[in-house]
């Protein structure tokens, strides 16, 4: 067996670190579309203006699309449109913001006395406003699963102030994140409350918009980072019981506005192609994003729907694969030995000689295996068996550690066995005097 010269370990070092950097290359800075199923649609009863804001498990898709009298609610399951407006609504002033998994609805509508939320549970509708809040400033944003009554978030007005709010068991919750003034609390939207309560929204300052996550005692807040890209403005509008967020940023290299996955870690930007700009309203436990992006044409809905299978393989991929079998052929044809080779037995080596049974006796050798450590060999090969008086079919040997391989007395070898040549010999950890035909010699 050839040994690994310094040029073979030079060429076999580069060629696994250019695996190592195909196999292992950061993700690119866009969402991986082949994780993902993109779809984009219409309401076709709008015109120009289609707006997707949430989704439950089972894709049913809500939000609101645009015509001549104005806004209107919409469901979309499969390939149906179902307009919503409410009766009571000013024409043209629906809009659904979010369902849930129970297809529980809630939204806005726009009345004589101004802007309300609903909230839709099996048919029944009840519009409301927060107690104390500016009239005609309350909107419903998002709703979660919690049993038997479901939470609802939003936004009102109240003393010149917009703040978030919570209705849980009929009772209202003001959130407001707050500022380094004590008593003292920043603009806030609350956008979206997964099943254990956990709230993402939005807060201004005078340095813009930024995202947080509130889970009930703590606030977190956060901003889009991204290596080469200037955030001016973070925006979290959705949120799924995994505790992922989506929501949209404002890239003031790019001049548009950009969709955003996170993860509690890594932001991941979201650009629908093609796009002027994505925004990323919702995502349901299934991993699916729906959101809006804007063309030539108008404003469009999309459906990004998380494929569970394994994607196809990357051409990146495939090409560092197919190398990797180009190096280990190569290597196998080379015959390198990437062992460390030295003549001392570092541990027990473990030898177990299974002889065939012939009409003449046991003469040959059928297979010879090595268990060294963490290294498995087979040695594949038919030998000659010079003892005609073994009785037994197998005959086992261990030499232990510390011997010089060169030192190991012929004797100790039960039966003696021929090899093709020396060099075979000490292949197999093995040393042997005689020769003889072989029909492979010692391979990995």
């Amino acid at each position: 067996m050839q040994p690994l010269t310094q040029g073979r370990l030079i060429v076999f070092l580069f060629t696994l670190l250019v695996l190592v950097s195909l196999l292992f290359t950061p993700p690119a800075e866009a969402i991986d579309y082949s994780f993902y199923s993109l779809s984009t649609f219409d309401d076709p009863d709008g015109v120009g203006t289609t707006n997707a804001i949430g989704a439950n498990n089972d894709r049913v898709i809500v939000g609101f699309f645009s015509d001549a009298s104005g806004n209107h609610g919409f469901l979309k399951s499969g390939d149906s449109f179902t307009t919503y407006d409410v009766p009571q609504a000013l024409p043209g002033t629906t809009e659904v913001n979010g369902i849930n998994g129970r297809g529980e609805l809630v939204g806005v509508f726009g009345s004589s006395a101004g802007t309300k939320g609903f909230v839709n549970i099996s048919g029944l509708l009840t519009p409301f406003e927060v107690p104390g809040a500016v009239p005609g400033t309350t909107l419903a944003h998002g709703i979660n699963n919690v049993s038997p009554v479901s939470q609802i978030v939003g936004t009102y007005v109240a003393a010149g102030k917009t703040q978030g709010y919570m209705l849980s068991d009929n009772v209202f919750m003001t959130i407001g994140v707050p500022s380094d003034t004590p008593t003292v609390t920043f603009p806030t939207q609350a956008n979206a409350v997964n099943d254990v309560g956990a709230i993402v929204g939005t807060f201004r300052d005078i340095n813009g918009d930024h995202g947080y996550v509130w889970n009930g005692s703590l606030f977190q807040k956060f901003d889009v980072d991204l290596q080469g890209t200037l955030v001016t403005d973070t925006q979290a509008l959705g949120i799924n019981n995994h505790n992922l967020i989506v929501g949209q940023f404002s890239d003031a290299f790019l001049g548009e506005t950009r969709g955003f996955l996170y993860d509690g870690s890594i932001f991941t930007p979201i650009d629908i192609p093609d796009a002027t700009f994505t925004q990323a309203f919702g995502i349901n436990d299934r991993g699916d994003i729906v959101g809006s992006f804007g063309d030539a044409t108008g404003k469009h809905g999309f459906l990004l729907a998380h494929m569970t299978a394994v994607p196809e393989p990357t051409s990146a991929a495939l090409f560092a694969t197919a190398t990797l079998m180009l190096v280990l052929h190569c290597m196998r044809r080379l015959d390198w030995d990437l062992r460390p080779r030295s003549n001392f037995i570092e541990e027990s080596l473990a030898w177990t000689l299974t002889l065939i049974r012939s009409g003449r006796g046991y003469e040959r050798v059928g297979a010879l295996k090595e268990s060294h450590g963490t290294i498995g060999r087979e040695c594949l090969t038919s030998l000659v068996l010079l003892s005609k008086e073994e009785t037994s079919d197998t005959v086992s040997l261990t030499i232990p550690p510390g011997v010089d391989r060169s030192e190991v007395p012929r004797s100790d070898v039960a039966p003696t066995l021929r090899y093709p040549s020396e060099e075979s010999a000490n292949a197999c950890r093995f040393g042997a005097r005689e020769a003889a035909p072989v029909s492979r010699a010692c391979t990995p």
